[in-house]
C-alpha cells in the first residue's frame, strides 16, 4: 500500500482535536478515510505507519490479514512535532509543492524538513 500524506496529515489533525484520551473513534477515522476515497484497510495501514513512526500511542488491531478496529489513542511528542511542522495550511501546500516540482515523493522525515525549513525561512531566521 502507499501512503497517503493527505490521509496522514488529517488524521492527525483528527487525532489532536480529539479530547476521548483513547482518541477519536473507529468511525471518524472511517469518516476521514472516506472523505480521501480511502477504504477501512487503507486507514488502517495509515494508523499502522503512524504507529511505526512514534506518532501515536496505540497500534490499529489486525485479525485475520484485516484490519479490525481502529484506535490511535493520543498523539506523541513527536506527533506533535511532526504535526506542527504541517499544520499551516500555506505552509502545507508549499511544502508539498516543493517536494512535487524537485523529487515527487518523500518521507515523512524529509516532509517534516522541508517544511520546518518553510517557516524558518518565513520567521526570518534563514
Amino acid at each position: 500500500m502507499e501512503l497517503n500524506h493527505e490521509l496522514v496529515r488529517d488524521f492527525l489533525l483528527l487525532i489532536e482535536k480529539s479530547t476521548n484520551m483513547q482518541g477519536p473513534s473507529e468511525q471518524e477515522f472511517i469518516n476521514v478515510a472516506l472523505s480521501h476515497k480511502a477504504d477501512t484497510q487503507l486507514a488502517g495501514y495509515t494508523l499502522d505507519k503512524l504507529f511505526e513512526a512514534g506518532f501515536i500511542e496505540h497500534k490499529p488491531l489486525i485479525s485475520n490479514t484485516r484490519y479490525a478496529f481502529l484506535e490511535s489513542g493520543n498523539l506523541t511528542y513527536n506527533g506533535h512535532s511532526y504535526l506542527d511542522n504541517i499544520r499551516d495550511n500555506t505552509i502545507w501546500k508549499n511544502t508539498k509543492s516543493k517536494i512535487s516540482s524537485t523529487v515527487g515523493s518523500a518521507s515523512l522525515e524529509i516532509i517534516s524538513k522541508v517544511a520546518s525549513e518553510l517557516i524558518a525561512r518565513s520567521l526570518g531566521l534563514n
